[in-house]
């Protein structure tokens, strides 16, 4: 550019050029001098003239060029600055895709892991739900083909592996016929109270359970409760000794109502040991048993009403501290003891009968008291009514052909009556 400039000075400082473009050398006025270049310039004095400008013009749009090249200069910069800051931020977006890829596979097995318990608790709920009693239910005990549990003993074991919830029963309905087992039946259960073992209460006969095994038939114990077990005949087949047809003891409580167990080689009913049992009125037997028929020691509790004791080694023998209600209770045909009450024991026998027993018909000895307002002590082998070192109530009872005396108070003993005939 400054060349060009420079050149156009020079040309300018020749004389027929500067004569041109002062507009003095005219066509005519060169050729006339024979001032050919002259003339070629005066020709061309236009063109540079226009080119003169064009020149001026450019040398603008370059000017503009360049402040725009510096411009763009400038941008360039600041975009390689962006593109460095791209390149910083996509290497951490990379690094962090490479975390999230990493995150994403741990979640995948996290997600994994977490169906598998998922799986593994819908199980557990399923479990649970099928270890739940939450409405009233029956199961069908016996023999037949129908029943859901072949023995009363099955059908406990099953019921100790459910939880009985809320006010909802269980019932385990006997099938007429006989139910055999050798095995005791454990009675236990923690929420016994929510249990009936039913069989015909009016027709015990019908519904037979025969044991033949060494222990206990049916066992309760342990502070556990059994809501009832009603209408049904437990029977001793086997041929163990002492054998007893239903042990209730430490704590437990039993209801029961059309029962009778016969044939045991020991007791028919034990209660001991602070349990108890109550029987419906009129409807508890234990008969034909080589030991006691119903025997309620250590702080043991009995209410049976309208109970019998037939054919036993003795009827009743109540003695440890404990309590019976026996009124209206039947004591008849026993070896020994009619009704029998020991160390510290309550015994209340009112309107009750001891007939046919070979030995006392009312005993009562050892601090213990038997009431037994209105009693019949009839045909006993030996005594009617015996206190020693006891007491007994006595009032309006009656006691005749016994073998020995009608009413008889031995040492430190009252024996309150007001009618006998012997």
């Amino acid at each position: 550019m400054d060349g060009l400039e420079a050149s156009v000075t020079a040309i300018s400082a020749d004389y027929l050029v500067a004569a041109s473009l002062e507009g003095y050398a005219t066509e005519e006025w060169v050729n006339g001098n024979n001032f050919a270049l002259a003339a070629d310039v005066a020709v061309n004095t236009s063109a540079i003239a226009g080119n003169l400008a064009a020149i001026g013009a450019n040398a603008l749009s370059i000017n503009d060029n360049v402040t725009s090249i510096g411009t763009n200069a400038t941008s360039i910069g600041t975009n390689q600055t962006g593109i460095s800051s791209n390149g910083l931020a996509v290497a951490a977006n990379t690094s962090s895709i490479g975390t999230n890829a990493t995150d994403i596979g741990t979640n995948a097995t996290d997600v994994g892991t977490n169906a598998t318990d998922i799986a593994t608790n819908t199980g557990d709920v399923t479990t649970l739900e099928d270890a739940t009693i939450t409405s009233g239910t029956t199961w069908t005990v016996g023999p037949s083909s129908s029943a859901d549990y072949a023995t009363l003993r099955d059908a406990m074991n099953a019921a100790r592996t459910k939880e009985i919830r809320g006010n909802v029963w269980l019932n385990l309905q006997l099938e007429s016929g006989t139910h055999t087992n050798s095995l005791t039946t454990s009675l236990n259960h923690p929420q016994g109270s929510r249990i009936r073992i039913e069989g015909d209460q009016a027709n015990p006969s019908s519904v037979v359970y025969e044991y033949s095994g060494s222990g206990s038939a049916l066992d309760l114990g342990y502070g556990n409760t059994l809501n009832h077990i009603y209408g049904m005949t437990v029977r001793y087949t086997g041929t163990a000794t002492g054998v007893a047809g239903l042990y209730i003891h430490d704590g437990a409580y039993l209801v029961v109502g059309g029962l009778v167990l016969e044939d045991f080689t020991g007791y028919g009913i034990t209660v001991r040991n602070s349990a108890g049992m109550r029987a419906l009125d009129d409807s508890l037997t234990a008969q034909d048993n080589g030991s006691y028929g119903i025997d309620v020691r250590d702080q043991g509790f009995l209410y049976a009403r309208g109970a019998q004791s037939l054919r036993n080694a003795s009827g009743f023998i109540i003695s440890g501290g404990s309590f019976a209600r026996l009124d209206d209770a039947w004591a008849e045909d026993n070896t020994n003891y009619g009704i029998y009450a020991s160390y510290g024991t309550q015994v209340m026998a009112s309107d009750s009968k001891a007939i046919i027993n070979a030995g006392t018909g009312y005993y009562s000895y050892g601090n213990s008291h038997i009431r037994a307002h209105t009693a019949e002590a009839i045909f006993n082998g030996a005594h009617g009514f015996y206190a020693s070192d006891a007491s007994i109530y006595a009032r309006y009872s009656t006691s005749e052909d016994n073998g020995s005396w009608g009413y008889y108070a031995g040492a430190n003993s009252l024996v309150d009556a007001n009618y006998s005939l012997r």
